[in-house]
C-alpha cells in the first residue's frame, strides 16, 4: 500500500473517529450532570409560576392545595391593594392581612367551611401587582394588572355588593359553590359579610380580633340552608 493510499484511508474514517469522540464526551456529561442533580449542586429548573413571599415556610397561611368536588359554604377574604398606593405599603399591614388569613381559616375550619383566600392587585402592570402581593404571603388566587378595570376589582369593588373604590381594602364574603368533577365551578349565592376600607377600618377590626363576626356568618349560614341557593343581598361591616 503505497503512503498516498494509507493518507485517503486515515482521512474517510477520521469523520467517524469524530462522531464517536461527541457521542462519549455527550454521554459522559449527561451521566455528569445528572450526579450533580441528584447531589443537589446543581439545582433542576422547572417551568410555570414561581410565588415569592415575603414569610417563611413555616409561618403564614398555607393553601390546601386540593379541592374536593360538592356544594360547599365558604368564607373568602379578598385583600385588594397596589403598589402605587402609600397607605397598601405601610409596614404594618401585611401582618395585619396574614393575621387575619389564618383567623378567619381557623374559624372556618371550627365552623365546617371551606376557606378561600384571594389577592387582588390594582395596578396597571401586572408584574407591579404579583410583587405587591408577595408582601401579604400566600393566596389560593391571585388578580394582577388592568388598575380599576381588573377583573376581580369591578367583581369585589364595584359589583353586585361594591363598595368604595379605594384601597386598601378587605371582603370577607359567604360564598356557596357547587365544585363539579368536570373541574366546572358553579356560584350559587355569594353574600359580603364584612368590607373595610382604608388602613384604619382593617386596623380595628383586626384589633379586636374580628369580634362579632361569628353573629354575622352563623345566621347567614343558617338562611342559605333554610333558602337553598338564595342568599341574601349583601350587608358591610356586620350591618343590614
Amino acid at each position: 500500500m503505497t503512503e498516498t493510499n494509507s493518507s485517503q484511508i486515515e482521512q474517510r474514517h477520521r469523520p467517524h473517529k469524530k462522531i464517536v469522540f461527541f457521542f462519549v464526551a455527550a454521554l459522559l456529561g449527561t451521566m455528569g450532570g445528572f450526579a450533580l442533580v441528584v447531589r443537589g449542586v446543581v439545582p433542576v429548573p422547572s417551568n410555570g409560576f414561581v410565588w415569592r413571599s415575603d414569610f417563611g415556610d413555616t409561618e403564614g397561611y398555607r393553601p390546601a392545595g386540593r379541592i374536593e368536588t360538592g356544594v360547599k359554604d365558604e368564607i373568602v377574604l379578598v385583600y385588594i391593594g397596589s403598589a402605587g398606593c402609600v397607605w397598601s405599603n405601610t409596614p404594618e399591614l401585611p401582618g395585619i392581612v396574614e393575621k387575619l388569613k389564618n383567623d378567619l381559616y381557623d374559624w372556618s375550619v371550627e365552623q365546617d367551611l371551606g376557606f378561600v383566600a384571594i389577592g387582588v392587585g390594582r395596578d396597571v402592570s401586572v408584574a407591579a401587582g404579583v410583587e405587591h402581593l408577595g408582601k401579604f404571603g400566600l393566596f389560593d388566587e391571585v388578580f394582577a394588572g388592568r388598575s380599576w378595570a381588573n377583573s376581580a376589582v369591578q367583581e369585589y369593588v364595584y359589583g353586585r355588593n361594591g363598595g368604595l373604590g379605594a384601597t386598601p381594602q378587605v371582603v370577607i364574603l359567604l360564598r356557596r359553590s357547587d365544585y363539579q368533577s368536570t373541574g366546572k365551578v358553579r356560584r350559587m349565592g355569594e353574600r359580603v359579610l364584612v368590607r373595610l376600607t382604608g388602613l384604619d377600618e382593617i386596623s380595628v377590626w383586626e384589633g379586636t380580633g374580628g369580634i362579632g363576626l361569628s353573629d354575622v356568618v352563623l345566621p347567614s349560614v343558617r338562611d342559605t340552608v333554610r333558602h337553598g341557593a338564595g342568599l341574601r343581598p349583601g350587608i358591610s361591616n356586620g350591618t343590614k
